[in-house]
């Protein structure tokens, strides 16, 4: 029964690690094929090329919008490489890499059964909109990874234990979401509204204020 148990474990890691496999050599493939930007692309790329770095807040030319830090991160990456493709493309793909692997530690936290996480993950991570936007210079691909890293943040929050020095880096880390993505300033007060409701009898009100602050 154990040798059962363990060939069963060992064909649930070798099949993550098929489906991570598969899935990121999809989005390096469709990376590296470095296709010309699309008219949208290139319209924000022009934003981010042609002024400079404290010049990129809102409203943007050409009818774009975009987070301010992503647009920095962006600009120093072309400072640091060059203007071109792969460089207006290295942040997207780099959160769609980084969003499978969060979404793998979410199912963790929800599912029990093995079948549904990896059935998740499997429907994750070969989803079109996962693979296409981590070779397109737009937000929407670090939009699904702050989404997800806020949502497996609240999972692994508890306002009773949590120490002050981990309260300061949580809310870091939701700020530094919140500029980098609009979605995630929704996400983040959503979950935390609904987050104080179901635990308002057992959450530390200072601590609460501290956090949100």
């Amino acid at each position: 029964m154990k040798t059962l148990f363990n060939r069963y474990n060992v064909l649930y890691y070798l099949a993550i690690l098929f489906i991570f496999v598969f899935s990121f050599s999809a989005i390096i493939k469709l990376y590296c094929a470095n296709f010309s930007l699309y008219l949208d692309e290139s319209m924000l790329a022009l934003n981010v090329i042609n002024r400079s770095i404290f010049n990129l807040t809102p409203p943007l030319d050409y009818s774009q919008a975009a987070p301010f830090l992503f647009l920095l991160m962006t600009k120093i990456n072309t400072k640091i490489f060059s203007n071109n493709e792969l460089t207006l493309r290295l942040i997207p793909f780099l959160a769609s890499i980084g969003s499978i692997i969060i979404f793998l530690q979410i199912l963790n936290r929800i599912f029990k059964s093995k079948i549904s996480k990896l059935l998740a993950l499997l429907f994750f991570s070969t989803n079109p909109n996962v693979i296409t936007y981590s070779a397109f210079f737009k937000q929407y691909s670090t939009d699904i990874f702050f989404t997800l890293l806020i949502i497996l943040m609240y999972l692994k929050l508890d306002f009773e234990k949590i120490s002050n020095k981990k309260l300061i880096i949580y809310s870091c880390i939701l700020a530094f979401a919140m500029m980098m993505s609009y979605t995630a300033v929704f996400i983040n007060f959503s979950i935390l509204f609904i987050f104080l409701i179901l635990h308002i009898k057992k959450i530390n009100i200072k601590k609460i204020i501290y956090f949100v602050s």
